[in-house]
């Protein structure tokens, strides 16, 4: 299943993608068009495979959008960018799983919901019109076929959809309503004093003395080191930097038209009118079904007009008010029983009774727009790309075995590495082993670079496979060990982090002080020289009053909530993330009833409750899909992938 890949995500990449993807039938840019890459399936899910054409594609924009947010310094790691790859894999096998179940229930999306979906696309609208130039600029920008992004806005309709249904079943009992409302609205009468940690930097520095400073010193020298500094010469192979190498024939691109014949293609358009009759399950309701089928031909046969039959005995919901009228389909939208009748009739004809998994229907051919294919000419600039995409990472790759054995066989220099693959030999300064400039901030290369065999032997590296179909090969040319810091050099470090700590202790012995004359001296004002503030109530669900930090809020109502021998009120001192310790006294927890609620203000509470409910009825209903779709994951492929 999925959860091997969840179990080796890094928690920071995870939170990324989680606020990235969002609500998981929402899956623009996983796209299913061809990559550069090719090759064997990654994963099936429900008998539906999925290769490594679409996983590269999926990665690559899930990356992109990632870096969007993270910005310049969004430097992912090799094991980050793994994360990424089996997170974008697992949105792909959710997306494959979710759309079998839609066409399964029989959800439809038309031609008319497809254009006004994107009429209603901000970004082709001009002048609060929809604008076609807009929306071809954008169609040649990402290189699509009307019929491709048709096919987008299809998806992700029907996914929508899916996802609203879902959504629908969301139901809370009264009992989990009740106890949600009041976990919501608790409250908590508290006084507290804040004992700030700077009253006590001037006394913890009085007592730092240069002895405390040299111990200090000696017992943690070896945290203040220079790190060891190396300077390596590098080889970088990278596929993008190939395409002059690569010159495509005639031939080629003739037999890659060929191939990739579909997506030069636009299918066919019918406008379609249908009656549907449901066949129930068993034989005796089909015969039935059918008979009616027969009755309702037979009128229209006699001059009966479509639309009023379609409007009286259609059983379908969203045609028959509309007389039965479809709209602009395409062969993928219907049954393929109706798909290969309607691919033989003529504009005006009738046929019917089709069987379909719906029941039994009877369709009238209103219109019809014939295929087109992109000529030759006209998609020839794309075949190059695409050629050159292909063919760049076939000759990448070869080059990478190429690199490894030059690299092997004369493993104390980079000379026939570079002159035969013709690639400059580069050099990378100062690298630690925390990192360095450009390559050297890849763990991949630092992990490379220190090996004992590269570092101490002064041999080649094997070939380091990077992001983006890159490969470097390096050797350490140069070497400055490590060596202590100067006690100088580091005294003011030393002596910050001394101050720190004592100041630390002596606010904590403060707050303990505090806290035993709070306990004692109930109408008191002041203690240790700080005001004594409140009491005032705080609610879980409301911002705090003017002055009490809202980090505190959550740690005061998991407070104990039993009276101690003193009365009802309890004192704790909590720590304050740096600034100091607050003294909480703390009164008993106070929980609203619930009859209190009544009428609109219930129901609101209720919908919303049911909201945050529906989440996890989708994450179930994934778990579920999951668990009966026979997911099943290529490690091998999908490692290939990664390379």
């Amino acid at each position: 299943m999925l959860d091997s890949l969840r179990e080796r995500a890094s928690k920071w990449v995870l939170w990324v993608i989680l606020v990235v993807v969002g609500i998981p039938f929402v899956f623009w840019g996983v796209q299913d068009y061809p990559s550069a890459i090719g090759g064997s399936y990654v994963a099936k899910a429900d008998g539906i495979t999925i290769g490594s054409n679409q996983l590269e594609q999926a990665f690559e924009s899930q990356y992109a959008r990632l870096a969007a947010i993270m910005g310049p310094h969004f430097t992912p790691s090799t094991g980050e960018l793994n994360v990424i790859r089996q997170q974008a894999l697992e949105t792909l096998v959710q997306k494959t799983l979710l759309l079998a179940q839609a066409r399964h229930d029989g959800i439809r999306v038309n031609g008319r919901d497809i254009a006004r979906a994107i009429r209603g696309i901000p970004s082709f609208r001009e002048n609060h019109h929809f604008s076609m130039g807009l929306y071809e600029d954008y169609l040649h920008e990402e290189n699509l076929t009307p019929a491709a992004f048709e096919n987008q806005i299809r998806e992700s309709l029907l996914l929508t959809r899916l996802g609203a249904g879902i959504a629908g079943t969301a139901f809370l009992p009264p009992l989990s309503i009740r106890n949600r409302y009041r976990y919501a609205h608790e409250s908590r009468p508290v006084r507290w004093v804040e004992i700030p940690t700077k009253r006590f930097l001037a006394q913890a520095r009085a007592a730092v003395t240069p002895t405390a400073l040299h111990a200090a010193y000696l017992r943690e020298k070896s945290r203040f080191e220079n790190p060891e500094q190396v300077t390596v010469a590098y080889v970088l192979l990278t596929a993008s930097a190939l395409a002059d190498r690569i010159h495509p024939t005639l031939n080629d691109l003739l037999t890659l038209y060929a191939e990739r014949e579909s997506r030069y293609t636009t299918p066919p358009q019918w406008n379609v009118s249908m009656i549907l009759i449901r066949s129930g399950t068993t034989a005796a309701t089909r015969r039935a079904a059918r008979e009616r089928a027969l009755k309702l031909l037979a009128a229209l046969s006699h001059g009966a007009r479509f639309a009023a039959l379609a409007r009286r005995d259609s059983e379908d919901p969203e045609t028959a008010p509309h007389g039965g009228a479809l709209g602009w389909i395409t062969p993928k939208e219907v049954p393929s029983a109706m798909a290969r009748a309607l691919g033989h009739m003529k504009v005006g004809a009738v046929r019917g009774p089709i069987s379909t998994p719906f029941g039994y229907e009877i369709v009238k051919l209103r219109g019809l727009r014939a295929g087109q294919r992109m000529s030759f000419q006209a998609a020839r600039p794309q075949l190059i790309r695409l050629y050159r995409a292909q063919a760049e990472v076939r000759l990448y790759r070869r080059l990478v075995r190429q690199m490894g054995n030059l690299a092997f066989e004369d493993d104390t220099t980079l000379t026939p590495v570079s002159r035969t693959l013709g690639l400059p030999v580069r050099e990378i300064a100062g690298i630690t082993p925390a990192g360095g400039a450009g390559l050297a901030g890849q763990p991949a290369v630092i992990h490379a670079i220190f090996k004992p065999s590269v570092l101490q032997g002064g041999l080649n590296s094997a070939p380091i496979r990077l992001s983006g179909h890159r490969a470097v090969v390096l050797r350490v040319v140069s070497r400055i060990p490590a060596r202590p810091k100067p006690f100088g050099q580091v005294r003011l470090i030393i002596a910050r982090q001394l101050v720190a700590q004592a100041a630390r202790q002596a606010t904590r012995r403060a707050a303990r002080r505090a806290a035993r004359l709070l306990e004692h001296e109930t109408a008191v004002t002041h203690v240790e020289g700080e005001p004594v503030r409140g009491p005032f109530t705080l609610m879980r669900s409301e911002p705090p009053p003017a002055g009490f930090p809202a980090a505190l809020v959550p740690t005061v109502f998991r407070l104990p909530n039993t009276p101690t021998p003193s009365g009802p009120w309890t004192i704790h001192v909590v720590p304050m993330a740096g600034h100091g310790e607050a003294v909480v006294e703390a009164g008993p927890v106070q929980i609203p009833p619930f009859r209190a609620l009544a009428g609109e203000a219930l129901e609101s509470w209720t919908k919303s409750a049911e909201s945050a409910e529906s989440g996890l009825e989708m994450q179930l209903f994934l778990n579920e899909l999951e668990r009966v779709g026979h997911v099943r994951i290529n490690p091998k492929a999908l490692k290939k992938s990664a390379l």
